[in-house]
């Protein structure tokens, strides 16, 4: 975990472990839960494109066809070993320990963000989002 604020010198090393334990769980304490996450550090960020093809609408008069969406996902190890993607068109992260199923699991992520913002009501809000 990064916690740049914690930093202990002792000559007893059970001693530096107590006191930076006893500061770390104090800022814990001080800390919003929803902002912990950010402290672990990631590994190596690789950029990935991931398409969708999406179907209209039942309702959807105008749209007609499948459309391609493409997206790009920010992927990485994290140092706790779950593996973590970012979707910036969407401001979506994912989070998963299954490697295997990664990829469709962040693809459901993007269909779900998908149906709850909207984007899959209207062919114009989708060439929003990227529509290729």
């Amino acid at each position: 975990m990064n916690f740049h604020e914690i930093s202990r010198f002792h000559t007893k090393e059970d001693s530096a472990v107590f006191n930076a334990r006893l500061n770390a769980e104090q800022i814990l304490k001080d800390s919003y839960a929803t902002f912990l996450h950010t402290r672990i550090t990631p590994g190596a960020i690789e950029i990935k494109e991931i398409t969708l093809e999406v179907a209209p609408s039942k309702k959807s008069e105008a749209w007609r066809e499948k459309i391609s969406l493409r997206f790009h996902v920010l992927e990485s190890v994290r140092e706790d070993g779950y593996l973590s993607a970012y979707v910036p068109a969407l401001g979506i992260a994912i989070l998963s320990k299954k490697a295997g199923e990664f990829a469709l699991k962040i693809k459901r992520e993007i269909l779900q963000a998908l149906k709850r913002d909207g984007y899959l009501k209207s062919l114009e809000k989708s060439s929003l989002a990227g529509a290729r």
